[in-house]
């Protein structure tokens, strides 16, 4: 008898994840876990081989039920269809809401990964591709003076893009995202990778800091992927 689940996770890196598990790969022979690193995040396989239904059974709900309370929240779905735009999808098909975008560093690539989904134009309202500092002020409403004090890659930048797309756009959810992607670019207190993601609702207005490693699509990659799960943590709270 052979069982198989596939948890997917984001926010974690592989070899946390190695070691917050590390106890459950040693229950026996007839238990293996193997993880994949993506920069869209980490794939954890667990798989149980028994002669015996029932040990495997056993074996797995007591597997799948450890990774679940470990890993928590970074766990966003259980087998390979589970893609993190998808769960995004169902999450405001469910709260019947809708989200609008605006990017920077991504330059759109929210918005395709987003749109690569049949149906998501039942959610998804639009994006602002604000690369330019003029845009940001103009389109999004971003404030001169924070660019002045703060700078285009900044918290409170992100914080007043977030707010400024939702708005605009008349969403639910405003995600945004600016950052430095390079090879240019960069100084010496902001540097190649550093990423500042916002996301607002009625209720609140959040940004985070990330410093992603890699050339210049790889960064790209992780801020899309990363902002999609500012947002599901947001939905899920």
């Amino acid at each position: 008898m052979r069982e198989v689940r596939l948890f997917r996770t984001i926010g974690l890196s592989e070899d946390r994840i190695k070691r917050m598990l590390d106890d459950i790969a040693r229950w026996g022979k007839t238990i293996s876990i193997t993880t994949k690193s993506a920069l869209s995040g980490v794939d954890v396989e667990v798989v149980v081989e028994s002669e015996s239904e029932t040990i495997a059974s056993s074996l797995i709900k007591g597997a799948e039920n450890n990774i679940k309370k470990r890993l928590g929240e970074n766990i966003y779905g259980i087998g390979e269809e589970e893609s993190l735009e998808k769960v995004i999808g169902y999450l405001f098909y469910l709260n019947r809401m809708t989200l609008a975008v605006a990017e920077s560093v991504t330059g759109g690539l929210v918005s395709h990964i987003i749109t690569n989904i049949p149906g998501a134009s039942d959610y998804f309202k639009g994006s602002i591709i604000a690369y330019s500092n003029d845009v940001k002020i103009d389109l999004l409403s971003v404030a001169s003076r924070t660019i002045e004090l703060f700078g285009a890659v900044s918290k409170k930048t992100a914080e007043e893009m977030a707010i400024g797309v939702r708005k605009k756009l008349s969403a639910d959810v405003g995600l945004s995202t600016t950052g430095i992607a390079g090879p240019t670019g960069s100084t010496p207190i902001k540097p190649i990778g550093l990423v500042y993601i916002g996301v607002s609702s009625d209720k609140e207005t959040i940004a985070k800091e990330f410093l992603f490693a890699g050339e210049r699509e790889e960064i790209k990659i992780q801020a899309a992927y990363y902002g999609l799960d500012m947002v599901r943590r947001v939905m899920i709270r």
